[in-house]
């Protein structure tokens, strides 16, 4: 029993140490199989990584391209936007100053248009309005340069509001009615002064009689002595003459009215007057009526214009080329 028992204990223990053996050998390969196994994980978490950093690395080197994209087409678009403020700023300030340009030449033709009708025409009335208009259109504008026109329009706006106004209208009417009455006269006839009635009708003596009779005869020879000349009798011819010339006298003191010649106006009218007593029958309603139209038109008196400047329209051409020529320092086109 008890060698049987030696002969059993070691091979049990061999088999022990067999079995412990296999053991380990199997730890050991599981042990190197999962160092491979995480070796291998490790490199591909390594690549992974590697790979992944890679594409952080182009993804953020793509993100800042584009970032210098946008800056460099944000500065250029910056620039371009700049560019195009200064373009509209200067063609809105080019048509501001062409529109400002073009308000100062329509003042001009109105001071223009005024200094021709104070010239050519009397209508004091017409020329204010004309001023005013070229007033209103420089009101908005404040050059220091205006300053002296708008103070010469106004003086001159003063100087024709002032002088003295004729009614050429009413006054022309006149002498329209004047000229019909020329058509209307009657020249002058002869006219025969009759002996008196001396005698005395109721005498019935020879004596009487006699002395009727020497009367009579006394009578049949007149001297007169006159002091003018005898005007010989007007005849058709000369009557036509005579008419042409009143009416050119009228169309002159005409002409002298619209000149404001007071003395050619005065002359004239005189020169009529002494025809139509001289030469027409002063009885007639025609010459009376013409005779007083002619006393009221000489009445009148013209009082010339007065001398108004043009210093208004003078400033504006001289402040019109000052703008229109080339500026200091600046190469002439």
């Amino acid at each position: 029993m008890t060698q049987n028992q030696d002969i059993k204990g070691p091979h049990q223990n061999k088999k022990v140490l067999a079995l412990v053996s296999f053991i380990a050998i199997i730890s050991l390969f599981y042990i190197v199989y999962a160092t491979v196994q995480m070796h291998k994980q490790l490199n591909g978490l390594t690549k992974l990584t590697s790979t992944l950093n890679q594409q952080q690395i182009n993804n953020q080197k793509q993100i800042d391209e584009r970032i210098n994209t946008l800056e460099t087409n944000q500065t250029e678009l910056s620039q371009t936007i700049h560019e195009v403020v200064n373009k509209v700023d200067a063609n809105l300030s080019d048509r501001n100053e062409q529109s400002r340009d073009w308000i100062f030449l329509k003042a001009r033709y109105f001071l223009e248009l005024a200094e021709i009708n104070r010239q050519l025409g009397d209508n004091s009335q017409a020329t204010v309005v004309l001023l005013q208009e070229a007033q209103t259109l420089l009101k908005d504008e404040h050059a220091p340069e205006l300053y002296a026109i708008k103070q010469a329009i106004a003086k001159e706006q003063t100087e024709l509001e002032t002088t003295p106004f004729l009614d050429y209208a009413a006054i022309l009417s006149q002498f329209n009615a004047a000229s019909t009455l020329v058509n209307k006269l009657e020249p002058k006839q002869p006219r025969f002064i009759p002996a008196k009635e001396t005698e005395n009708q109721s005498a019935t003596s020879w004596k009487a009689q006699l002395r009727t009779s020497l009367l009579r005869l006394e009578k049949l020879i007149v001297i007169r002595q006159h002091d003018e000349a005898i005007q010989p009798l007007v005849t058709p011819e000369d009557e036509v003459i005579l008419r042409n010339n009143i009416q050119l006298a009228l169309q002159q003191a005409q002409w002298a009215l619209l000149r404001h010649n007071d003395a050619l106006y005065t002359l004239s009218l005189t020169q009529a007057s002494k025809i139509l007593e001289k030469s027409f029958d002063p009885e007639s309603e025609a010459t009376k009526s013409l005779l007083n139209q002619l006393y009221n038109l000489q009445q009148i008196k013209l009082t010339p214009s007065q001398p108004v400047s043009n210093e208004s329209l003078i400033l504006m051409n001289q402040f019109i080329e000052s703008k229109q020529s080339p500026k200091s320092g600046e190469p002439s086109a």
